[in-house]
């Protein structure tokens, strides 16, 4: 449901299953809890699994005064705690994009580590510019983006949004 920006916060997240059986008894825990919540009409989305090696996290607010603010960071359930963002004024370039994520704490991961191999950050910082220039093409309804997770997947196969909400508010007069 739109209305649920945390939706792991509310049991709404089921990773992990493993026959049609599984998400149909999940897809049904999941319309009571949001139906409880007063989201009607309720509704699931059934995706496959998604592996990748890091979670992050893309958004965007616009500030009336500076435009579109684009933070980039560590995402996942603990975006709030961890708090390793970074943000730029849209539109930026993806060289701008790679230093700033390049800045972050986790930056030693990005080239592999361990077992781990390097993530696509290429592809990372070119979502970033996309998601910036999208937000300086709409601010003016435009209010906020949050995408997280994005899942970073290996170099060379690119980044995934798994969940994301979009703010606009009424149309501004100029």
């Amino acid at each position: 449901a739109a209305s649920v920006p945390h939706k792991s916060e509310h049991g709404l997240v089921r990773l992990n299953l493993q026959s049609a059986d599984a998400a149909a008894a999940a897809a049904q825990s999941c319309l009571a809890t949001l139906s409880a919540m007063g989201c009607d009409p309720a509704r699931v989305l059934v995706a496959p699994m998604v592996r990748g090696i890091h979670e992050f996290m893309l958004g965007v607010a616009v500030d009336p005064v500076f435009g579109p603010v684009v933070m980039m960071g560590e995402g996942g359930t603990l975006v709030e705690v961890r708090r390793d963002t970074v943000s730029l004024l849209a539109p930026f370039a993806e060289e701008e994009a790679l230093r700033a994520l390049r800045s972050l704490r986790i930056a030693p991961l990005f080239d592999g580590y361990r077992d781990q191999p390097a993530l696509d950050l290429a592809a990372l910082a070119q979502a970033a510019v996309a998601l910036g220039d999208f937000a300086w093409r709409h601010r003016s309804r435009l209010q906020s983006v949050d995408m997280n997770p994005v899942m970073a997947l290996p170099r060379g196969r690119g980044v995934l949004a798994l969940d994301a909400v979009v703010e606009l508010e009424e149309e501004k007069q100029p």
